[in-house]
């Protein structure tokens, strides 16, 4: 039957397609629609592709890959199985790892992480029984660990879905790694997901990890920053992400074409193309310190499919980098002051641009915080212009 299909593609993630379909489709019947989805469910089941990766010992490996997708299988249990021997083939200094919200599949992923030497985190509060589906595995050692949770989203129209959605905590886990390609300085992971409905949230949500970021003063350490963020590459959140947080997209370092991870390359996926676009919704980030800095060896998006599984509703996406002990070329004064200066333009740009989103919006929640960076950027010895500085 269509109908059940549909209901479990709701529940996931395709909300936010449903959202999209429901401006481009209005014209459409809802018989049509049902159609549509019919197309897209079979056509998707018969994708498959090969899996090659490599890696030196000196260059650092970073994956992440949303695990949950349920529409996507007729058998979760057999889902997490192909994804433990997934990870266990196609190995990675670092997996971040999304919705994970079964127990029995986190302690299979911990299992999992002894018997390769890797430290497992499941990113939530001791004594708290939220779940947030963020896990990390890291090879090395794991200073510190932390999970802030975003406030639950506030969803309109979606009846009762609505107390669905509020379940699902969203948030960023952070994890502080040392190992053996770290030997300067250690380095901040970020596991992220974001809100895949409100793009109001989504941007409140990154002001808000922004604010952590000044507040707890990791202002000149080098960070990985990856995980299911929701938005696409044209989007005033990425925006934010390179000129707010500053940090940089490894397709642009190599000047590759990205590969979309949600809503193309895959043949079914064709099918919506034309409807709703084609968008990046997984990302991994990095930002350089002056002990640390990044130089990105590949990035590719992998498969969905796996030993005739599909591991999630997402594309993976795998990231290879060559940590350097410090840039290789630093700038001259006069140089890096002119870049300071550029840095702080764009950041006061996209500030004002966040501003006026907001206000087009009518939600006034986080124009205490912007107005604070504003008033920040004015004092040589803020944490904004400190964190500017690198």
């Amino acid at each position: 039957m269509i109908i059940p299909i549909v209901i479990d593609i709701i529940m996931n993630d395709f909300v936010s397609v449903l959202l999209k379909l429901k401006i481009r489709l209005n014209l459409i019947s809802v018989e049509m629609k049902k159609v549509l989805f019919f197309l897209f469910v079979n056509f998707t089941f018969y994708i498959e592709g090969e899996i090659k990766f490599s890696h030196s010992n000196q260059d650092l490996c970073v994956q992440t890959l949303n695990t949950y997708g349920m529409f996507y299988s007729d058998n979760l249990e057999e889902r997490h199985q192909q994804t433990l021997s997934f990870l266990r083939r196609h190995d990675c200094d670092i997996v971040l790892l999304q919705e994970v919200w079964q127990e029995e599949h986190y302690q299979n992923l911990k299992e999992l992480s002894q018997d390769i030497n890797m430290k497992s985190v499941y990113f939530r509060k001791p004594f708290d029984d939220k779940k947030s589906g963020l896990v990390g595995l890291f090879k090395g050692g794991v200073q510190t660990s932390d999970i802030f949770y975003f406030p639950p989203a506030v969803q309109s129209g979606l009846g009762l879905l609505s107390d669905v959605f509020k379940a699902l905590d969203k948030g960023f886990g952070m994890a502080q790694v040392h190992s053996s390609w770290t030997p300067q300085d250690s380095l901040l992971v970020f596991n992220f997901h974001l809100n895949h409905i409100s793009q109001m949230e989504r941007v409140n949500q990154l002001l808000l990890y922004l604010r952590w970021i000044l507040e707890n003063s990791y202002l000149n350490q080098a960070i990985i920053a990856g995980g299911d963020f929701n938005f696409e590459p044209d989007s005033l959140e990425f925006r934010i992400i390179r000129s707010l947080f500053r940090f940089e997209n490894p397709y642009e370092q190599i000047r590759k074409q990205p590969e979309c991870t949600h809503l193309c390359e895959d043949g079914g996926y064709e099918v919506f193309n034309f409807l709703v676009g084609e968008g990046i919704r997984d990302y991994i980030f990095f930002r350089s310190s002056p002990q640390m800095s990044f130089n990105t060896q590949d990035v590719f998006a992998f498969p969905k499919h796996y030993n005739d599984t599909f591991l999630s509703d997402h594309f993976g996406l795998r990231a290879i980098f060559h940590l350097g002990d410090s840039f290789e070329k630093p700038l001259e004064v006069s140089a890096e002051a002119e870049a300071f200066k550029e840095r702080i333009k764009a950041f006061k740009w996209n500030l004002q641009e966040v501003e006026s989103f907001f206000l087009s919006g009518y939600d006034t929640s986080s124009m205490g915080f912007i107005q604070s960076l504003y008033e920040d950027l004015e004092n040589p010895e803020s944490n904004v212009v400190q964190y500017l500085k690198y």
